[in-house]
């Protein structure tokens, strides 16, 4: 038996060859899985659970071959041959990697064990050990020999460049590298720079050299009590529940998603794909609180859409081009200026200038009206000056999060308990469940969790 468990609590429990799917925490399940996979235990025609499991066993596989390192990333090859995996990236050769760490992953608390026993406690990414050797291949491509616990989150990073996590004073900080030749690390600091002019919360980060190799390194944005579900995973689910789901992020916390928006035209964005924006869950109850920083701008200020006056088509809306959807996002939230951008922050001139031209039409900077020997003399050299600059409202967001993060469902505790006593009888009256299945059912016909009483 294999159980997906988010932290201590046993959401599913399968077996392929079986075609058993026990769903204890429906309303835990990965969004990607959510509505999307069915219980078995009580299917009694044998044709129909056999193609219900056929069916749960193509979502399970691929949601976690979703979370899987891809063959696609620098060094990924290198990590594949260490552990004599094959290189053609298919779902069942991810799904396998998958087995091998656990699915652990730092953007949230979701894992795979064989062992009902295990907890959270002695595998998290927190607070164990990470693999050293992995780290040194995933960043830096070296040959070395991969032995022990593959306690690590090199195998579920997401993304295309180098990178590796560290544990520095019990904090997880990443460490993401440029490709050859690139300044990629320099842009992703740059915009970090520039947010930080801004009330846009956001991940912040610093420029490093390591070993020679130019870093970009942040801190892990993921909180206590939370998980991150990007925004393909609330897609899928939007999808099979027939909802619109740009429509729903929107609601799900508009002054982020407008703020989103403005950001990417600001910082001639041609990079918000799906895996780099979503939302926090509570851990608790399941249920989405806001959506999180922004971060991975390491693709900001691309030349093409800085050359295009439009900037280019916009992620977040239909049909928009960045221009249009800015001019009318920043209408819908309250966006300030909390200090200036200034023109030293910028790696070359013609960033320095799309910023602040497109600033200026978003009604956020104007030109400057002294002349160049009055700003000599009073020291103020910037070519462009904020409209005003406002109090820092950030605290505002994290509160609205923090709240959100720490809610409290009694249902959920209650459901619990009434797995614990479940699986407290199934280990002390093992029979009951092994020879007799339909007493199975009948413990479990009371306990129908998630579902409203």
């Amino acid at each position: 038996m294999t159980y997906l468990k988010l932290e201590d609590t046993t959401v599913l429990c399968f077996n392929f060859d079986e075609h058993y799917y026990e769903i204890p925490h429906p309303e835990l399940l990965p969004f990607y899985l959510r509505d999307n996979i069915h219980d078995t235990t009580k299917i009694t025609d044998e044709i129909r659970k056999i193609e219900i499991g056929y069916e749960n066993q193509i979502q399970i596989t691929d949601y976690f071959s979703s979370r899987s390192l891809s063959v696609n990333r620098e060094n990924a090859k290198y990590i594949m041959n260490q552990l004599h995996i094959k290189q053609n990236n298919n779902k069942e050769t991810r799904y396998k990697v998958m087995i091998l760490c656990k699915a652990l992953s730092v953007a949230d608390n979701y894992w795979l064990t064989n062992d009902e026993k295990e907890r959270w406690k002695d595998v998290n990414l927190s607070e164990n050990p990470l693999h050293k050797t992995l780290q040194q291949i995933a960043l830096f491509g070296r040959s070395l020999t991969i032995t022990g616990k593959l306690l690590s989150p090199e195998l579920t990073g997401q993304g295309a460049y180098a990178k590796a996590w560290y544990r520095e004073n019990n904090i997880l900080y990443l460490y993401k590298a440029s490709t050859a030749g690139g300044n990629e690390s320099e842009r992703e600091v740059l915009t970090s720079e520039i947010l930080d002019c801004f009330n846009v919360p956001h991940v912040e980060y610093t420029l490093h050299n390591v070993e020679g190799k130019t870093v970009c390194k942040c801190k892990n944005m993921n909180v206590i009590n939370s998980s991150i579900v990007d925004s393909l995973e609330f897609d899928t689910w939007c999808s099979k529940k027939g909802l619109n789901f740009i429509d729903e992020a929107r609601k799900l916390d508009p002054e982020m998603y407008y703020k989103t928006i403005v950001v990417d035209y600001l910082i001639a964005n041609r990079d918000r794909h799906e895996g780099n924006w979503g939302f926090y869950m509570n851990n608790k109850t399941g249920k989405i609180v806001g959506m999180h920083p922004l971060f991975d701008h390491n693709n900001a200020f691309d030349t093409a859409f800085m050359d295009d006056a439009t900037g280019g088509l916009c992620q977040l809306v239909d049909g928009k081009n960045q221009k249009e959807a800015a001019l009318n996002a920043i209408k819908h939230c309250d966006f300030r200026c909390i200090k200036p951008v200034t023109k030293n922050m910028f790696l070359n001139e013609k960033m320095y200038q799309t910023f602040m031209s497109r600033a200026c039409e978003l009604g956020l900077y104007k030109r400057n009206p002294e002349n160049k020997l009055k700003r000599f003399l009073t020291g103020n050299k910037e070519d462009f000056i904020p409209i005003s600059i406002k109090e820092d409202n950030t605290k505002e967001y994290w509160n609205k999060i923090n709240v959100g993060l720490n809610s409290f469902d009694t249902k959920t505790v209650q459901n619990e308990k009434r797995l614990t006593n479940i699986l407290d009888l199934r280990k002390t009256n093992p029979e009951i469940f092994v020879s007799n299945r339909t007493t199975n059912q009948e413990l479990n016909k009371d306990y129908d969790f998630g579902k409203e009483r």
